[in-house]
């Protein structure tokens, strides 16, 4: 992915909102190329959709949509001392509306 910085370094996770898929997650696995306002990444997981040039990649406050695993535990059950840790995994087919 060739991306144009607007500021600092293209590292750690970010988020693509994909027209129809809403926000994904992504790591930055490398940086391939880079100069003082454009880089060349490579990411995993792979892209899940094609995305146009000009698309917007968000450093600062990446997002996801995701789903807890199991049953939803009852409000009273969910204190730190009791049960287990609730586990997320993305949710491919959610969205935030």
């Amino acid at each position: 992915i060739d991306i144009t910085l607007l500021k600092g370094n293209p590292l750690g996770w970010f988020s693509i909102n994909h027209d129809v898929i809403g926000h994904r997650a992504y790591k930055v696995a490398e940086i391939l190329a880079q100069t003082d306002t454009t880089a060349t990444i490579s990411v995993r997981p792979r892209l899940r959709r094609a995305t146009s040039a000009g698309a917007t990649l968000d450093f600062e406050k990446p997002r996801c949509v995701m789903r807890i695993v199991g049953e939803m535990r009852a409000p009273r059950t969910m204190g730190y001392a009791e049960g287990q840790p609730l586990r997320f995994v993305e949710y491919p087919t959610g969205s935030y509306e």
